[in-house]
């Protein structure tokens, strides 16, 4: 897992439908981390670039380009360092080889529950 050193923990949840968006925003700033979220896979890489986050979360099925098509290039531009979390209410094994081909470090099956989320990202420098 991804050791950070500071409280500062971004996360970038990449996710077409507003009211999933917002409710992981809401469970993931009233644990700490800083969230920004997008809609769309285009708009993602643009976030990704100016907010500099240690963690993305990505839906698989997106606007444009879908999820394996964001970690394929979010992992061109900043490689392993950032911890790339597929969350999808796909479940076929097929699918889950695509992400995992294009270089997620963990899917996870909607809905998340918010412990299960919570192993999964960057801990926050505090609570190390």
């Amino acid at each position: 897992m991804l050791a950070v050193d500071r409280e500062d923990v971004r996360v970038v949840i990449v996710e077409d439908d507003e009211d999933v968006r917002a409710a992981i925003t809401f469970l993931l700033e009233a644990d700490g981390y800083h969230v920004q979220g997008v809609g769309t896979g285009t708009g993602a890489l643009a976030l990704v670039q100016a907010f500099q986050p240690q963690c993305v979360l990505v839906d698989l099925n997106l606007p444009g380009l879908d999820g394996a098509q964001v970690t394929r290039q979010l992992r061109e531009q900043v490689g392993s360092a950032l911890v790339i979390i597929a969350v999808t209410a796909i479940s076929l094994p097929s699918e889950h080889d695509r992400l995992e081909a294009a270089g997620v470090d963990f899917i996870l099956v909607k809905p998340v529950d918010g412990d299960v989320l919570r192993r999964f990202l960057p801990p926050l420098a505090h609570a190390i």
